[in-house]
C-alpha cells in the first residue's frame, strides 16, 4: 500500500495492486506518518473513522458522490442505486460506480461499502477479496463491539 500527500492533505492510496518502487511516498512527512498509523490502527480494529485532511480534485457529481460516501457508516453498506438516490441523481448508480472506481482514496472514503443492487461483491480497484476482506473485518469489529 502506497500513500501520496502533500505536506496538508493526503491525496492518493495506491493499493497493493497498484503500487510500485515509481510510486513511492516521500518519507520524513508528518501527515503521512499519522495516515500510516490510522491505517494501521484501522486494520487492527481499533479505529472506525479517520482524522486525515484529504484533497481530491474531481467533477462536482464526483465530490458529491465521495463526499456522501465517508457519511456511510462503518460495518454497513449501501447499493450503488441507493448511493445514486442519495446523491439526488436517481438513474446514475453506472455513475456512482465509475466514481468509487476512480476515488484517490479508498479505505479512507470508503468506496468498499458499495455493493451491488442484490448486495452482492461488485468491482473494486483493489480486488474483490480485498472489497470482501475490508467488509469482513469492519463486521468482525462491530460484532466483537457489541458483545463486549
Amino acid at each position: 500500500m502506497g500513500l501520496k500527500s502533500t505536506y496538508s492533505h493526503l491525496t492518493q492510496v495506491l493499493l497493493p495492486n497498484e503500487f510500485s518502487v515509481h510510486n513511492t511516498a516521500v518519507c520524513g512527512i508528518p501527515l503521512l506518518d499519522l495516515a500510516k498509523q490510522q491505517l494501521l490502527d484501522y486494520f487492527h480494529g481499533k479505529r472506525m473513522s479517520f482524522t486525515i485532511p484529504l484533497s481530491f480534485k474531481q467533477s462536482s457529481f464526483f465530490t458529491v458522490t465521495l463526499n456522501y460516501l465517508q457519511t456511510i457508516p462503518y460495518g454497513t453498506t449501501i447499493s450503488y442505486k441507493a448511493l445514486a438516490i442519495a446523491v439526488r441523481h436517481p438513474r446514475a448508480a453506472r455513475a456512482v460506480g465509475y466514481a468509487c472506481n476512480k476515488n484517490p482514496l479508498p479505505i479512507f472514503i470508503p468506496c468498499h461499502r458499495v455493493l451491488g443492487a442484490d448486495g452482492g461483491l461488485t468491482g473494486y480497484r483493489g480486488g474483490l477479496f480485498a472489497k470482501r476482506y475490508l467488509l469482513e473485518l469492519e463486521n468482525r469489529i462491530v460484532r466483537l463491539n457489541s458483545i463486549f
